[in-house]
C-alpha cells in the first residue's frame, strides 16, 4: 500500500533587484505556496524548484529593469489536512514573546519619508 502525499506550506523568499538603479534597495517577497509531497524533503525541493521557476526579468512602469531572484526556502510546514478548503490552516509558526515583538514591529508600515535600513 502506498502512502498518499501530504500537503505542505512552503515559505519562499524572492528578491526584486534594480540593476539599473544602484541606489534603489532590493525588495523582498515572503511567499507561502501549497505543495503536495511525500515528505518535507520533497516539499522543500519542490519549493526550491518553484522559486527558481519564478525568476524573471522585466521592465517596470518607469521602463527600468527589475530582476526577480529566488533566494531561499525559509520554512516548510506540514499542513495536516487532507482536503484544502475554506478556513484550512495552511501555515503556522510558534513564537516566543520576544519573537512576536519583532514580527509585529516588522509588519508595521514605515512612516512616510522613512527608508528601510539595509540588510
Amino acid at each position: 500500500m502506498t502512502k498518499s502525499k501530504s500537503w505542505f506550506a512552503v515559505r519562499v523568499l524572492l528578491e526584486s533587484q534594480h540593476p539599473e538603479e544602484p541606489d534603489v534597495e532590493s525588495l523582498f517577497e515572503d511567499r507561502i505556496v501549497l505543495v503536495r509531497a511525500d515528505d518535507e524533503d520533497e516539499a522543500r525541493r519542490r519549493g526550491e524548484d518553484y522559486g527558481k521557476g519564478e525568476e524573471c526579468e522585466y521592465k517596470n512602469t518607469y521602463d527600468k529593469i527589475v530582476r526577480e531572484l529566488f533566494r531561499e526556502v525559509l520554512d516548510v510546514v506540514d499542513v495536516m489536512a487532507d482536503q484544502i478548503g475554506d478556513l484550512t490552516e495552511v501555515y503556522h509558526h510558534y513564537l516566543t514573546p520576544k519573537e512576536l515583538k519583532h514580527v509585529r514591529r516588522a509588519l508595521e508600515p514605515l512612516p512616510d519619508g522613512v527608508e528601510a535600513a539595509p540588510l
